[in-house]
């Protein structure tokens, strides 16, 4: 799980290193409950603002993306909070924030201690050294590392990989009317009456990055767009760029949860 150095950090490398660090998370994952629990963990910002922002960009994009009601996350800190405002550096690099969202990002982040995964599904650290904290966490709790603690960058390439498979095997838009487990007007047509929704959630396109999202986020996509490939952590850009990179790791993060449902797994309401 250590980051690569040297002359290993060319573009196919780095790609095939996150490849390697996500398919260890995801091959871990458990959908048996229907839904997952993502953990955003930060550690060097007396209000960790990584992790709030975090999640704020993670509710927002399964909201534009229909997957809020499989994916639910929180904010944590490895230390009690020390300041409950939040650190306004790097929400101000994002645009069209309202009352709303500023709310969201106010919210104190709870304290991470190792019981916590027995709680959430996935448990992403704002960095490496966030990650190497946890893990030091770990063993002196006897616990070994673990492979649902994963790093924000692991993601930085993640929608762009699965673009590029989709572009190879392309994905039918899924029969309206049904999403997600619930049954909808439109959808009636679609089913025998009478009958319960059963089988696997159809296959969705990866669609573009933003979709629901403010238009003047697609600048944050762009400003860190052309370093996609390369190895550098959030927390070492300038703000606007440390933010562009935390939304596209968000971003492909979702996409590769939302594709990791088991092609066996079986609607809530499935009663066979």
């Amino acid at each position: 799980m250590n980051a690569l150095t040297g002359d290993a950090e060319s573009p196919h490398i780095v790609r095939q290193w996150r490849y390697a660090r996500r398919s260890r998370l995801l091959n871990s994952l458990d959908w048996t409950r229907y839904h997952l629990w993502v953990y955003f963990v930060d550690s060097c910002e007396p209000s960790y603002a990584r992790s709030r922002l975090c999640r704020f960009f993670f509710e927002k994009v399964c909201q534009g993306h229909s997957t809020a009601s499989l994916l639910y996350c929180a904010a944590g800190g490895l230390e009690t909070t020390q300041k409950e405002e939040m650190d306004l550096e790097l929400p101000a690099s994002v645009p069209d924030l309202h009352s709303d969202d500023l709310q969201n990002l106010v919210v104190p982040p709870y304290t991470f201690t190792p019981m916590d995964f027995s709680m959430y599904d996935v448990v992403v650290a704002a960095d490496e050294a966030t990650a190497e904290a946890v893990r030091k966490r770990l063993r002196e709790t006897g616990q070994s590392d673990r492979d649902e603690l994963c790093v924000l960058s692991d993601f930085m390439d993640a929608y762009d990989v699965l673009l590029e498979a989709e572009q190879e095997n392309p994905v039918l838009e899924p029969a309206p009317g049904i999403a997600q487990g619930i049954l909808s007007q439109d959808g009636l047509a679609h089913l025998m009456p009478g009958q319960p929704l059963r089988g696997t959630p159809p296959p969705r396109p990866v669609g573009p990055p933003l979709p629901g999202l403010p238009s003047a986020w697609q600048e944050l996509w762009s400003v860190a767009n052309s370093g996609i490939d390369e190895l550098t952590d959030t927390g070492s850009a300038q703000p606007a760029e440390e933010v562009g990179r935390i939304l596209h790791a968000i971003v492909g993060l979702e996409r590769c949860l939302r594709a990791s449902i088991p092609q066996n797994m079986r609607w809530w309401n499935d009663e066979v």
